[in-house]
């Protein structure tokens, strides 16, 4: 079963694998992970292979994102709109999408313009956002709250995130139909001790075959 990850902001296109190791090799008995790297690359001291990604950000001038703040634009976001699309259509289909902070907040887009009836973005049959929150500026927290999203969600998120506090992911979860929550002590992370292995293998489980 293939599930797309798309990346989060501000790591790169490999650190979704390094994050998370314990969980995906955990997951590969069962799935298979195909990661599109983020369109945009950001300012850093950063080699090649570790350079800093994001899929768009919220200045016009500096290759900055807050999740926080009213963007004065989303520069980047058509891009990596496209960058999903391609992966969705050239990769796919994907039976779920898995998204971390940013990119939990463009799989939850993804998921509301195909539900919308985008035909770049045939709908999964499960999303899973850890750290999500609902996107600010240009009608993007409009599209995730114009109406409940009807696909079997789990939403992963830490009490003492201080990147994307907690209730920014409960807002986002309260945007889909059945939302399962799994909450852990820790901050801006995938969890992977076995009390989250455990709820996400609950979760996977009824869509292995």
């Amino acid at each position: 079963m293939p599930v797309s990850s798309p990346a989060h902001f501000p790591q790169s296109f490999f650190s979704p694998q390094r994050l998370s190791f314990p969980v995906i090799s955990k997951f590969s008995l069962l799935f298979s992970f195909l990661s599109p790297s983020s369109s945009h690359i950001a300012v850093g001291p950063c080699p090649p292979e570790e350079q800093t990604r994001g899929w768009w950000f919220s200045e016009q001038e500096a290759d900055v994102f807050s999740a926080l703040k009213e963007p004065t634009v989303c520069r980047g976001l058509k891009e990596a709109l496209g960058t999903v699309a391609q992966a969705l259509s050239q990769l796919g289909p994907f039976d779920g999408l898995l998204g971390f902070s940013q990119g939990a907040a463009l799989a939850a887009v993804v998921c509301a313009l195909g539900q919308a009836g985008d035909p770049r973005f045939p709908l999964p049959r499960f999303i899973i956002l850890v750290s999500g929150f609902c996107p600010r500026g240009l009608g993007l927290k409009e599209s995730i709250l114009l109406g409940p999203l009807s696909l079997p969600s789990l939403h992963v998120f830490g009490d003492t995130d201080r990147v994307i506090p907690s209730e920014e992911s409960v807002q986002l979860a309260s945007r889909f139909t059945g939302a399962i929550t799994v909450t852990h002590s820790g901050g801006h992370f995938i969890p992977a001790a076995v009390p989250q292995r455990q709820a996400y293998l609950k979760f996977l489980d009824q869509f292995a075959e």
